[in-house]
């Protein structure tokens, strides 16, 4: 699953999509919107036609500021998580800048080995780094559905204090310090920032990735598999 804003979707989603389907896989893709146009639904509906492909709709009161309004979105979709979690589903979290060059779940069925799977970074110094939130499995498993549940409480209670800076990165890397027998380690090709060719997905972490010719061109031949199915 992923989460994204009107803008966030015609940029990158679309193109994610695109992707995805372009694998041949059938992997089922959940996005959670914030205020989507009616344009987006109309998309959405049109590629459900041919894709396993669900949508929730949240049409709160977004922060009015950018920054802050990306760390709304950035951690409300483990809010999402948790009650997907819930229904009995696994789950794998990733960022809606990304693009799928083969089939995501087999791979994540490949990397589990226990209820919850992240990405560790433990030679980052700062705590906000050292976990990344692009590529988090979670299962319905005991363990799996207590760690949604804090995950998403843990989220709620720091969105209330209008915090300054992405919360769900430094939720993760202080939930994994508390038991981290409980986690097992989610591998690069996942959530791969480096654009290496074996990789299942491709992730725009920061600005400059984003415009990079390397995913430019992943996003444009993305795009085309669609136009010529």
């Amino acid at each position: 699953m992923a989460a994204c804003d009107e803008t966030y979707y015609w940029k990158f989603g679309a193109a994610f999509l695109d992707s995805i389907r372009s694998t041949g896989g059938f992997d089922h893709v959940h996005l959670h919107l914030y205020w989507p146009s009616d344009r987006v639904i109309a998309d959405l509906d049109v590629r459900a036609r041919d894709m396993a492909l669900t949508w929730t709709v949240d049409r709160n009161d977004v922060p009015s500021d950018a920054a802050s309004s990306i760390i709304y979105m950035a951690a409300t979709r483990f809010v999402v998580a948790h009650f997907i979690v819930e229904r009995g589903c696994s789950v794998f979290i990733t960022d809606i800048d990304s693009i799928a060059n083969r089939p995501i779940w087999p791979a994540v069925e490949d990397a589990s080995s226990g209820g919850v799977g992240l990405y560790f970074r433990p030679e980052m110094r700062k705590p906000w780094r050292k976990v990344l939130a692009s590529g988090v499995i979670i299962h319905p498993t005991i363990r799996g559905r207590h760690f949604a549940h804090v995950m998403a409480r843990s989220t709620l209670m720091a969105l209330a204090d209008a915090p300054a800076y992405h919360v769900d990165q430094t939720l993760l890397y202080y939930a994994s310090r508390r038991c981290a027998a409980q986690y097992f380690q989610v591998p690069r090709i996942l959530s791969d920032y480096e654009f290496r060719p074996d990789s299942v997905i491709w992730t725009a972490k920061g600005p400059t990735r984003k415009q990079s010719a390397a995913f430019r061109i992943a996003q444009d031949r993305a795009r085309a598999s669609r136009q010529a199915a």
